[in-house]
């Protein structure tokens, strides 16, 4: 009888408990739902101990059917028991699976090195250069001040921004009256572009369709009102391939992508770097965070975008902007400046290493952040020169910012001063101390082997010439 109360006191507990756990979390009924199956062999095992022997003599019909009773209770409560047990294992799967789930850990993202690992010279230049914080910063002090005074609208109003996407709404078509002739010719230019430099038609295609993002390329031509003429030209050809497109001029007109650029002094060639200095302020105000790379030019620059922009999403480029070991995730708020281009060694000096304004030079976003940020303030503010290229560069060297070693994996160039057929044909002179091209220059090839064969950028384009390259390139030429 006391084993029989005893489990009975305790299944009205159990029953309790479920009531309890199905209200509530509760400890006891955790350590119920674990001992559970204990109270119906302990009732059995009581049970058999509490049932006479048959050695034992009967004690009559009320002892018998008082065995018989009890032995139906007992087998009540194990049902019960059993029951009840069931339950409290239902509401426990219940209420778990109600619970949120742990989210898994996760593993660390291993950084994946380039195929290709950066040379020393390359890694010496970007070591000295510190990482810029992508993030916007407002410099422009309400546009009150030079360089950040910004453009006029067509009537001369401040404040005017240019939607720089304009070609993209109505590109204009190619258009070339003499382009039978001009193809006929088998000069130096057509060899050089037929017989070496040629667009990546193919990596293009299969980078447009992979489904990845693109860089975005803002390109900037500095003009003035006069040559205005000339800049169907650029729009014909390249311009129509860059991301964003403007001219920096004396007088704003929207249907080519020209604004009057506000700056420090005269609208003179001897005041260059004022304008230029006026051009990068306005593009970091108004297309910064718009854009990945900026590339700035004159009138008579002619690029091959396709080639450019694969550079810079080629692997060189990316792990260089990273530091120069690993390739990015995709997804850092800072990035090592970079200043690309056609390198020059001052008067040959290699300590004074400058990016030739002829083809125009490339900055990422840190450089562009840097340069205006930083170096405008502080360096030179009111210089007066038209070398606005080597007060660039001695702008971002204060900064550890150095030109970048643009050449391919066979030592062409990438960025050409001049036209294709004066690099097809050039050779350095016995005295190279008497070509200043000569001096300049740094570690050059000559022939066929001075270019890249998938160069972006060429100089004095000027006219017809512009067209005549961009047929060519583009396999625009009749074919008889």
């Amino acid at each position: 009888n006391n084993g029989e109360n005893f489990i009975v006191q305790h299944l009205e507990d159990l029953e309790s408990q479920i009531m309890q756990y199905m209200a509530g979390d509760s400890p006891k009924a955790r350590f119920f739902l674990a001992t559970a199956f204990v109270w119906p062999l302990l009732l059995v095992l009581c049970f058999l101990l509490y049932s006479p022997s048959t050695d034992v003599p009967s004690s009559g019909d009320s002892s018998r059917v008082s065995v018989h009773s009890t032995v139906q209770k007992s087998s009540q409560r194990i049902r019960k028991a059993n029951d009840l047990n069931k339950a409290l294992k239902r509401a426990v799967e219940a209420t778990e699976r109600k619970k949120p789930k742990p989210p898994l850990p996760q593993l660390p993202v291993k950084q994946r090195k380039p195929d290709v690992p950066l040379d020393e010279a390359r890694l010496v230049i970007l070591r000295r250069a510190r990482p810029v914080d992508l993030k916007y910063v407002d410099v422009s002090n309400g546009n009150t001040e030079h360089p950040h005074m910004g453009a006029t609208d067509e009537n001369g109003n401040p404040g005017y921004v240019l939607d720089e996407t304009f070609l993209h709404t109505n590109p204009p078509a190619f258009s070339f009256p003499n382009l039978a002739s001009a193809c006929r010719k088998k000069d130096d230019h057509y060899k050089m572009l037929t017989e070496k430099v040629y667009v990546d038609l193919e990596a293009h295609d299969t980078a447009e369709g992979s489904g990845k993002p693109r860089v975005k390329l803002m390109c900037l031509v500095y003009s003035i009102e006069k040559s205005h003429h000339i800049i169907p030209n650029i729009l014909q050809t390249w311009g129509q391939k860059c991301d964003g497109f403007m001219v920096a001029s004396t007088k704003t007109d929207p249907s080519i992508g020209a604004v009057n650029m506000l700056h420090e002094g005269q609208e003179e060639y001897d005041n260059m770097y004022q304008k230029v200095r006026s051009m990068w302020s306005y593009v970091y105000d108004n297309y910064y965070e718009k854009y990945d790379w900026f590339h700035i030019g004159g009138d008579d620059m002619y690029l091959i975008i396709e080639n450019l922009r694969l550079y810079l999403e080629s692997e060189e480029i990316l792990t260089a902007q990273n530091g120069g070991e690993y390739l990015p995730f995709g997804n850092e708020t800072s990035q090592i400046p970079m200043f690309l281009g056609r390198r020059f060694a001052y008067m040959g000096d290699m300590k004074d290493i400058f990016n030739s304004g002829g083809s125009g030079y490339t900055l990422n976003k840190a450089a562009l952040k840097a340069l205006v940020t930083q170096s405008f303030p502080r360096f030179m503010p009111h210089a007066h020169t038209f070398s606005e290229d080597c007060i660039i560069a001695k702008a971002l060297r204060r900064q550890g910012i150095f030109p970048y070693e643009t050449k391919d994996e066979t030592g062409g160039e990438r960025y050409m001063p001049f036209m294709p057929g004066h690099h097809y044909s050039y050779r350095m002179p016995r005295n190279p101390a008497s070509d200043w091209y000569a001096k300049y220059s740094i570690d050059i090839k000559f022939g066929l082997d001075h270019c890249a064969a998938k160069s972006v950028a060429f100089h004095y384009a000027k006219g017809d010439a512009m067209k005549r390259m961009h047929a060519i390139l583009y396999h625009l030429c009749p074919s008889r």
